[in-house]
């Protein structure tokens, strides 16, 4: 047996249930050229609403709305 809360749709296989995914992303970087190769920088945070992951329910997986994510970080390559 599945517990479903009273608001939520009934879950047909094949189908999406899920609301779109919403973002908010700040991203700053750098390219620099160096005497022998290059450096570049990058510098970001990320947030996302309603992040789509599949979800198992009874026998199968469905898409489903999974709640917020987020990430931030610095990030480099020296080329």
């Amino acid at each position: 047996m599945v517990h479903r809360p009273r608001d939520q749709q009934k879950i047909t296989r094949g189908l999406r249930n899920a609301k779109p995914e919403q973002g908010d992303v700040c991203q700053i970087g750098a390219k620099i050229r160096l005497a022998k190769g290059s450096l570049n920088t990058t510098c970001f945070d990320q947030t996302g609403e309603d992040v789509v992951s599949n979800a198992f329910v009874g026998a199968g997986f469905v898409l489903a709305n999974a709640g917020q994510q987020s990430a931030d970080g610095f990030k480099f390559d020296i080329l």
